[in-house]
């Protein structure tokens, strides 16, 4: 390469050209190709950030002065992390998950339906006998309910719907 065609490139592609001839040149050779002064290179590289690792025989970009460097290393990219993938296949399923988490929660309103208790002790008095009209569905309902329920009689299972019904709407 002239220099020229050097002082054209960008800092950092300078960088990188000097960088790739170093391995199988010295410095001052890598310069004297160039037509530039070692000193002239040093001196460019050093105001812009960069100095010469002779551990590593090129030239790395620091920030601070000599005695408190701190190479600057360039952050790899993975491309796909697992966390990523795991991500992207739970959002592949996202519809299903909502779906069970509905299910779900309906299974739990149900099985609070179902811990049903009778509190007998709000009961008190002679039981009374009465003649209701109800519709067949809700018939049918309830009498499937008492069958759910033996350990109660029907009329405690009436007595506390009522009661119920009477607190939330009285």
């Amino acid at each position: 390469m002239v220099k020229e065609d050097f002082n054209k490139l960008s800092l950092k592609e300078q960088v990188e050209y000097v960088n790739t001839q170093l391995p199988s040149k010295t410095l001052t050779k890598v310069c004297g190709d160039l037509n530039i002064a070692r000193s002239t290179l040093a001196s460019k590289f050093k105001k812009n950030g960069y100095q010469l690792n002779s551990n590593q025989d090129k030239y790395v970009f620091v920030l601070g002065d000599n005695e408190n460097t701190i190479e600057h290393k360039p952050i790899e990219v993975k491309k796909k992390t697992k966390d990523e993938e795991d991500i992207k296949d739970l959002l592949a399923i996202k519809d299903k998950i909502k779906s069970l988490i509905e299910w779900h929660e309906n299974e739990q309103k149900r099985s609070k339906r179902q811990q049903f208790d009778v509190e007998l002790d709000k009961f008190n008095g002679e039981a009374v006998s009465r003649t209701f009209v109800l519709y067949e569905n809700i018939l049918d309902k309830y009498v499937k309910f008492c069958e759910a329920h033996r350990a109660y009689r029907r009329q405690d299972i009436l007595s506390q719907a009522l009661s119920e019904f009477l607190e939330k709407y009285e």
